[in-house]
């Protein structure tokens, strides 16, 4: 399946694109909660130009619906990347904890952090946000690999829990 050029149920690698089994987080890294993701790509680039991408976190709270979070993270995705963005948003669940880290990779692609790799987040409901500035180096069909991690704790290695595959078309 295809929505917005993201691929759904493709493997990146090894790893499944969605959510990954939260048993046993817990023992290792800390308290994790339920919270909800937002990620915005484009599904077309041309060649050289600058593209902001990013990945907006936060927890499900009590006084909160999935959908009013849904719609809080993407408008949140939305002003990051700036209301003339070609990205579409896609959200979906993931397991948060304290501290995470947020990587985007692809080959054919220069990509730049423009926030910290790993962060801190509150488990309150606020917003934790990861942007990249993305520009294609040949034209084609390439992959960007997103990928969320809970840090580990006590030495602990960290826990990926959540991969999103989107491919875009290089123009």
């Amino acid at each position: 399946d295809q929505i917005g050029g993201l691929l759904l149920g493709v493997n990146a690698g090894d790893e499944p694109d969605g959510p990954l089994p939260a048993r046993g987080l817990g023992v290792v890294l800390g308290p994790t909660l339920p919270g909800r993701f937002a990620y915005g790509a484009p599904s077309v680039m041309i060649v050289g130009e600058p593209y902001f991408l990013s990945v907006t976190i936060a927890a499900l709270t009590s006084g909160e619906t999935t959908p009013q979070l849904d719609l809080r993270l993407a408008q949140d995705t939305r002003e990051s990347l700036g209301a003339d963005s070609p990205a579409s948003i896609r959200p979906g669940d993931v397991m948060l904890s304290s501290n995470m880290s947020a990587e985007l990779t692809g080959d054919g692609f220069e990509i730049t952090e423009l926030t910290e790799a790993r962060q801190s987040v509150d488990l309150k409901g606020g917003v934790t946000r990861w942007l990249w500035e993305v520009r294609g180096t040949a034209a084609g069909r390439s992959s960007l690999v997103m990928r969320l991690t809970i840090a580990g704790e006590g030495g602990a290695p960290d826990k990926l829990v959540r991969v999103v595959r989107s491919v875009i078309d290089v123009r």
